[in-house]
Order: C-alpha cells, then structure tokens, then sequence
C-alpha cells in the first residue's frame, strides 16, 4: 500500500498597510480666506502637493470660480519626485461689486490620481474715497461719514457727520465698515499743526 502526498503550497497573504502606498494628494484641502473687501486681493495662502511612494507628473492645474488665482508652481507639466513636496499659493479678489460669499476648486491632474482643494471666500462692501491734495503743504486729512438723510448730511450742518478717521497722510481712504442698502454722505478736512479747514464738499456713496 502506497500513500501519495500531494503538494503543499503556501499563499502568503501580504496586507496592504505593508505595501507603499502611491498616491497624489493636496494639503490643506480647503482654504477659506474670510472676508476680503471686494476690488481688493487677499493675502495668499499657501497650498502643497505631495507625491506619496511614487513619483508625480502634473499635468494641469484647472481652477474654478473666476475671483480664486494660482500662482508659485513651476510650469505644467511638472514632476514630483516620489516622497517630494510642491507649494503654491492661492489669492482671493473679488471684484469691485461683487460683495457675498464666493466659492471656487482648483482640480490638479496627473498620471497617478487626481486631486481637489476646495476654496471659498466672502467679499464685503467697501467705499474707497480719493480726492485732491491741498495746496497747504505738511497737512493730513480727517474723513467724516454721515447717513441721516440727503438733506441733513450737508456741507453746511458739520456737526451731522461722525468722524472715521484722522490723520490720513494719503489723498485716499476705504471705509470697511459699510452696510448693504445704506446711502453714505463722506466729507474732508484738511488738518496742520495749528488748524483745520471747513468741512469739504459732500460725496455720496451708496451699498448695494
């Protein structure tokens, strides 16, 4: 009597958290630049892709919502050597106008996988006053604001209009701290070491 052994194989079963794992990814995957007066840019904030067990070639970097921009990248395509970082930063300007939350994506593409960072922002209503410089050399400005009513925010009735800022060097000056649907009344003087001029002429703002 013979016995036969048969042939004993063996399967290793290997688990994927040992293997490398090869993926492309962004960091943070959100950037949320807050308030941002509208026809202004943001401070940018800074984003990073990785390529993770395996090298990266990016291809392209599509961004959406037209008040987000990309910039510090080198030109696509690009390659991320494997266990490599790349930064860029991302800028939010809203335009002139255009106050409310905005959002946006940028959608980068590469041979490996593709990734998404989400964006959004909100842009807030400003009124930016310019004007003339005085022909009194050394002085600064103070700006005043009034919203009683078309007849009581005049150049004649001064003690009407609340003070906004003082020492202004600048011929310029952007009030943040507007509301929607409000008709604003703003007026100058002109201000030196010894004393100030009569309230300007009166110019009108209004939010929409």
């Amino acid at each position: 009597m013979s016995l036969r052994i048969g042939i004993l194989t063996a399967i290793l079963l290997v688990s994927s958290d040992l293997l490398p794992q090869q993926a492309f990814t962004v960091s943070p995957a959100t950037l949320n630049f807050g308030s941002v007066p509208d026809g202004t840019t943001s401070s940018p904030q800074n984003g990073t892709l990785t390529a993770n067990g395996a090298s990266v070639t990016v291809t392209a970097a599509n961004v959406a919502g037209g008040a987000f921009s990309i910039s510090g990248m080198p030109a696509l395509p690009f390659t991320i050597a494997a266990g490599q970082s790349q930064t860029f930063s991302v800028t939010f300007a809203p335009a002139s106008g255009s106050s409310g939350p905005a959002s946006g994506s940028i959608a980068f593409v590469s041979g490996l996988n593709n990734v998404t960072q989400t964006l959004s922002g909100t842009g807030t209503s400003n009124v930016l006053l310019t004007w003339t410089a005085s022909t009194t050399p050394n002085v600064t400005y103070n700006v005043y604001r009034c919203s009683i009513s078309a007849t009581a925010c005049v150049q004649s009735q001064p003690a009407n209009f609340s003070s906004i800022a003082t020492n202004v060097a600048a011929t310029s000056y952007t009030d943040l701290s507007v509301s929607s649907g409000v008709r604003y009344y703003y007026a100058l003087k002109a201000v030196d070491a010894n004393s100030q001029s009569l309230l300007s002429v009166v110019a009108t703002a209004v939010i929409p």
